[in-house]
């Protein structure tokens, strides 16, 4: 280099450094190496209980939010109402004899549940103005 280029090298190193180079990197290895110790079961074990805990944490989170949002059903009772009540709630749901039967027997007092189990045997049909009623009752003339 220096004939070619007319410059010197500013860095000299000893003779034979290169020469036994690795064999000195393997002896600064091997002193600096040290037996690993086998890990205890706790340490093992550490980071699948971490995250077990966390999805107990979570899914015990996610069914007492579930729960406490609800409505408490034990606490609602049911009302005993006037069935004349619940049709003029629910007045689009009746027919003439519906309304009929509410009158003749307005003082007769049904349960939201009755009313609600009444329900599934009616099939209200609609087309345009025309309401077709499917009952598996016997119906009541005026």
């Amino acid at each position: 280099m220096e004939e070619k280029f007319n410059k010197k090298l500013p860095f000299k190193v000893p003779e034979g450094y290169f020469d036994n180079l690795p064999l000195r990197v393997q002896e600064r290895i091997a002193a600096t190496e040290t037996q690993h110790e086998p890990k205890s079961r706790w340490v093992t074990l550490k980071s699948q209980l971490a995250f077990a805990a966390g999805f107990a944490f979570m899914a015990l989170l996610s069914y007492l939010g579930y729960y406490m949002a609800r409505p408490l059903m034990a606490d609602k009772k049911a009302v005993k109402t006037d069935y004349v009540e619940i049709v003029s709630r629910t007045i689009y749901e009746f027919d003439d004899i519906d309304l009929y039967k509410a009158i003749e027997q307005k003082k007769k007092t049904d349960s939201l549940k009755e009313v609600y189990n009444e329900i599934p045997h009616r099939l209200y049909v609609r087309s345009s103005n025309c309401i077709t009623i499917i009952d598996e009752k016997k119906e009541i003339k005026p």
